[in-house]
């Protein structure tokens, strides 16, 4: 009656998952946190499926929307991440437990998804001129805005909030 068991993640095949729109690669990112950082736990469900969520600095940049007010106004991103050369044939790439959009609970941030995120079915699959096989990319696009900010007069709220996702 096991239903999951936990293992070193190091123990474990993963998938030369990248993020293709990230600022930065190297140390501390996602694909070093991916291959050489798999110092946390995976966890391998009865059915097959494995989770693995390591922590990770990750950054992607966001474009200001036009006529928007700098700090306050919103701003348009998406995060596009997929593996390197597997394709579908090699693992099922889904959204975790079929959810559309990223959660941020429990993080302190300044900044809120706004109400125009997570329209799009974020799994891509697409099919290249060189193989016929099915290669799969997860894409959220969204949009932040800055809640509050600290400046010499402490905190400050955005006088131009728009409603949240």
């Amino acid at each position: 009656n096991i239903h999951e068991i936990r293992i070193p993640a190091r123990e474990l095949w993963v998938p030369d998952m990248e993020v293709y729109n990230a600022e930065s690669y190297g140390h501390g990112s996602f694909s070093d946190t991916m291959h050489r950082m798999r110092n946390h736990y995976a966890i391998v469900y009865s059915s097959g499926k494995v989770l693995f969520i390591p922590p990770t600095n990750l950054k992607v940049r966001c474009m200001e929307d036009e006529g928007g007010e700098y700090p306050w106004g919103e701003y348009s991103c998406n995060l596009k991440i997929g593996p390197w050369t597997h394709s579908s044939l090699a693992f099922d790439l889904q959204p975790y437990d079929g959810k559309k959009y990223i959660e941020l609970h429990n993080l302190d941030s300044p900044m809120v998804f706004t109400e125009n995120s997570f329209q799009n079915d974020p799994l891509v699959k697409k099919v290249y001129d060189c193989c016929p096989e099915t290669y799969a990319s997860i894409e959220y696009k969204f949009k932040v805005q800055r809640q509050f900010k600290f400046g010499e007069n402490g905190m400050q709220k955005n006088p131009n909030q728009v409603m949240t996702f």
